[in-house]
């Protein structure tokens, strides 16, 4: 890695209010004909001279952002960010631009246009040097390619320096809780904290699909496609390699906990953290024997089991052999614990209340009620304990939403919800998916309840649309067949409704009628159904537009 990207530049002292001032008057003074930017609000126009010397990129997230001192952060989308993520992490000599047009699937000769749109959108249209372009020439023996070199800050070598340091403590013997000692934990443990504090995701994300894609040869002016091959496959090392680092910050910080606390609520935290590793396809082998050992030492058996069935999944895929340390962790199958499922019986309860403990296993497979670390049984559907509980996402498919806005104290969590979202988390969202108030299934929804309806709930949430960019509203032009709700991918609840008959009490009572509460972790779990049921219809409906028709 190049030294000039370690650079750091002195902290800038613009307040947000002056950033979004001078954005509008630069915008204004660009006009309609202007060169689009990729970025929300043009740092060109509100950073400049001097001021130019203190940007700050954060790649260590699921979107990139550039931030000037106390500023809010502006983030890059799509190909600007892919593009300022190859720029920064590349490390195999300069990105051509053959190489940069490949990972952003366009031509060669259109690089030169991303270019000055990237620099437009770093406020570094005069200071070149930030963005440098070093011209090549075609007609040369060899052909000299067009190259392009950036010297910017960013937060990832910190990241990296952090996890090297605390994978030094531990040592090159290091493989699980057992190698470690009170010195070396008492050490580590800060370091690791403020390192996994910093990451929201892989700054290499994207790099691994253009590293996986074919070239296409019409684009490029590359004589030799070999070059380039090499490159697609240091694109995915890249990717791979922050990913592991990743993983080795994940996993000595849980071999951490293991080591200094033996208690359920420790065991719990592992299984929280490594958990999340397990959804990161392909996932690394050393996960499941923290996963078993902590499922082993909470004394959860349910996800013990489970744990091992994926494991043996997964050791079996890549035809490779259990290790042993993960083999010893194997669960002692006994007779099912069927006491937490069965409904008490009372002194003459009828005989034929057998047949309901008999379901209770299907029950807990399929993970419906069944508790979990998060004690999903336990859990208040209410708007506001929902918006409360809410880290980092939150999915809801209903009619029109109206209980999420209904009321002051509601609306004002909801808010905070949304606050909460963009303060603490950048990848945070928001996804409401809602019946289409132009759409014939609103005319139908007012002739079932007699005109008993307003479409008021969707309105403030557009208008929350346009302050809160982590709030999506889409709108379904069809009655919904369920009632469909997920926190941070944790939590899911499900109703049925029946709108044309009125006869389901979700059609009536919204959260407060019954709902089957989901399991993520069960054996043959039904969370992921319904899941995927949200993602479909979300991608079917259309965002809806800042207007919304206001009578029935």
């Amino acid at each position: 890695m190049s030294a000039r990207r370690h650079v750091q530049w002195p902290t800038a002292q613009l307040s947000s209010a002056q950033l979004r001032s001078a954005a509008r008057r630069g915008a204004a003074r660009r006009g309609a004909a202007a060169r689009p930017s990729w970025s929300s609000a043009s740092l060109s126009d509100v950073i400049g001279g001097e001021w130019r010397r203190r940007l700050f990129v954060r790649l260590c997230d699921t979107r990139v952002t550039v931030q000037s001192g106390d500023a809010d952060p502006l983030p890059l989308t799509g190909q600007a960010a892919l593009f300022l993520r190859l720029l920064l992490l590349w490390d195999d000599g300069l990105v051509t631009a053959d190489l940069a047009a490949h990972v952003l699937d366009v031509r060669s000769s259109h690089i030169g246009t991303y270019v000055g749109n990237l620099r437009d959108a770093l406020g570094d249209r005069e200071a070149k040097a930030r963005l440098e372009t070093i011209a090549g020439n075609s007609r040369s023996i060899p052909r000299q390619p067009t190259t392009y070199k950036v010297s910017l800050t960013a937060d990832f070598p910190e990241f990296r320096t952090l996890t090297d340091q605390a994978l030094e403590i531990a040592g090159e013997m290091w493989t699980d809780h057992r190698d470690l000692t009170d010195s070396a934990v008492a050490a580590a443990v800060p370091l690791l904290d403020k390192a996994l504090g910093m990451w929201r995701g892989s700054p290499a994300t994207g790099l691994d699909h253009a590293g996986s894609r074919n070239c296409n040869p019409k684009k490029l002016k590359v004589a030799d496609l070999r070059d380039l091959d090499g490159h697609r496959e240091r694109l995915v090392d890249i990717f791979d390699e922050w990913k592991k680092r990743h993983a080795d910050a994940v996993l000595l910080r849980a071999d951490c906990t293991l080591f200094s606390d033996d208690g359920k609520a420790a065991s719990n935290e592992v299984l929280e953290r490594v958990s999340r590793l397990a959804k990161i396809a392909p996932p690394d082998d050393r996960i499941w024997y923290r996963l078993l050992f902590a499922a082993d030492r909470a004394g959860d058996r349910k996800r013990h089991e489970d744990f091992w069935a994926r494991a043996e999944k997964h050791f079996a895929k890549d035809g490779e052999e259990m290790p042993p340390e993960v083999e010893q962790l194997k669960p002692h199958r006994g007779r099912q614990n069927l006491d937490r499922g069965k409904a008490a019986t009372q002194p003459g309860t009828p005989e034929s209340r057998s047949g309901i403990d008999a379901l209770v296993p299907i029950v807990e497979a399929l993970g419906i009620g069944a508790p979990s670390a998060h004690a999903l049984g336990e859990v208040s559907l209410s708007p506001i304990e929902c918006t409360k509980r809410a880290e980092n996402a939150l999915d809801f498919a209903g009619v029109l939403a109206g209980k999420w806005v209904g009321t002051r104290e509601v609306h004002d969590s909801f808010v905070a919800m949304l606050q909460k979202f963009q303060r603490r988390n950048p990848r945070g969202r928001a996804r409401f998916l809602v019946i289409d108030p132009s759409s014939e299934a609103y005319d139908r929804l007012v002739q079932i309840r007699g005109g008993e309806v307003s479409p008021s709930s969707v309105e403030v949430l557009l208008r929350l649309r346009e302050k809160y960019p982590c709030l999506e509203v889409r709108g379904t032009k069809h009655l919904p067949a369920f009632r469909v709700l997920v926190i941070d991918d944790d939590i899911v609840s499900v109703s049925p409704y029946d709108l044309e008959n009125q006869s389901a009490q979700s059609s009536r009572l919204g959260w407060q009628a019954p709902h089957m509460l989901l399991d993520p972790l069960a054996p043959f779990p039904l969370a992921p159904a319904f899941r995927l049921y949200f993602d479909s219809e979300w991608d079917a409906a259309n965002p809806l537009p800042t207007r919304s028709r206001t009578s029935g």
